[in-house]
């Protein structure tokens, strides 16, 4: 079994058992120029058409990576994972530069001391569409009438998995006894789980939503992509962002700095499109445009549910928001209340971001610093 192989094994029991590979995750593979500065970057990511990457997707498809690869000799690699645990392990085990992350798992892992940087949020949010199946009468339209029913995830310790269960614990419904869950393994599995009713309601990821609401499988009830929808509730939240180490970014600034850029200027272009899903496909990559092209009526919905999360990030982090994103992280049990004493300040910065804007020209619209 390989380094790889193991790390993940020791993740499905608990993340933090991979303290002994902290060391080598400031390392990469990749050959140095004579600046000192790494030639290869590898960015883990759950899958390379996944909409809540927006921002990465439209800088490799308006050319910004590839302009900065080509002036720092640079080269940018995606490495599509499974899950999100996926991603952080190999982050922590040294096997990828960069991952787009989980915030939780970020709060998580930095009060157990690892060396972890989040440098750029790439959405507001959890991510998540809940959608009501039609195969159970009534449809749930709000948390009260989920009493009775069975939330569908993929896993168990699955984000979706945490991010529903704090929902139902805000609005005064215990997970595993009012409303039952199951593991639905994967997010090919939704569909067909409200077809047959195995879950009455599921925490989708935007494009599994709008397949499912545009083919009339279900409706959606609830967006955490959008602040209006979760914010009365649970705050301001932070979604995913793009993490590395310390020791990397201390030993390649001009690397980081380079790539957080490019996706600045690829959240500012997706901002613009917000209101119009033809432009904002039209400026992604080519395999992104080709995985939609197979349910074209399916986008517009799509960009509806998730341009939301891009309208109000502005790829920082704000005093309010760290505060939220770990209150709720807290009543999701997603972290420990050992794990908040952390100066989250430490390992979510605005430097990168900042520096980028100033670069670019442009002014931060967003969430506002505080």
């Amino acid at each position: 079994m390989n380094r790889l192989t193991t790390a993940r094994s020791r993740l499905a029991t608990s993340l933090v058992a991979l303290a002994t590979a902290v060391a080598l995750a400031g390392c990469g593979s990749g050959g140095k120029d004579a600046g000192g500065e790494v030639k290869t970057v590898r960015i883990a990511l759950t899958g390379t058409t996944n909409s809540s990457n927006m921002p990465l997707f439209t800088a490799l498809g308006k050319g910004y990576l590839e302009e900065a690869e080509r002036r720092l000799g640079v080269d940018v690699q995606l490495v599509p994972m499974s899950t999100g645990n996926d991603l952080m392990t190999a982050l922590v085990a040294g096997e990828v530069e960069m991952c787009v992350c989980n915030s939780f798992q970020v709060m998580k892992l930095s009060a157990e001391q690892h060396d972890l940087l989040s440098v750029f949020e790439m959405y507001d949010g959890a991510g998540f569409v809940f959608v009501g199946g039609k195969a159970k009468v009534p449809v749930a339209r709000t948390f009260p009438d989920l009493h009775g029913t069975v939330f569908g995830y993929t896993r168990e310790g699955s984000s979706g998995q945490a991010y529903g269960n704090g929902m139902l614990e805000k609005h005064g419904l215990k997970p595993g006894t009012d409303v039952k869950g199951v593991a639905l393994g994967s997010q090919d599995a939704f569909l067909a789980a409200l077809q047959s009713g195995r879950a009455d309601w599921i925490a989708m990821d935007s494009f599994s939503a709008s397949l499912a609401v545009s083919e009339n499988l279900g409706a959606e009830f609830h967006n955490s992509n959008d602040v209006a929808d979760y914010g009365p509730v649970a705050g301001r939240l932070l979604g995913n962002g793009l993490v590395t180490t310390s020791g990397f970014a201390d030993a390649n600034p001009q690397v980081t700095q380079t790539i957080v850029t490019a996706l600045v200027h690829g959240l500012t272009d997706v901002k613009q499109d917000a209101g119009d899903p033809a432009a904002a496909l039209a400026q992604v990559t080519p395999e992104f445009r080709d995985a939609r092209a197979k349910n074209p009526a399916a986008w517009p919905v799509e960009w509806e549910l998730v341009s939301k999360s891009y309208v109000s990030n502005d790829g920082m982090y704000s005093a309010q928001e760290l505060q939220d994103t770990r209150t709720f992280a807290l009543a999701s049990k997603a972290i420990d209340p050992g794990d908040a004493d952390v100066d989250l300040a430490t390992y979510f910065v605005n430097t990168y971001a900042e520096q980028a804007y100033r670069d670019l020209g442009l002014t931060p619209v967003g969430a506002g610093r505080s």
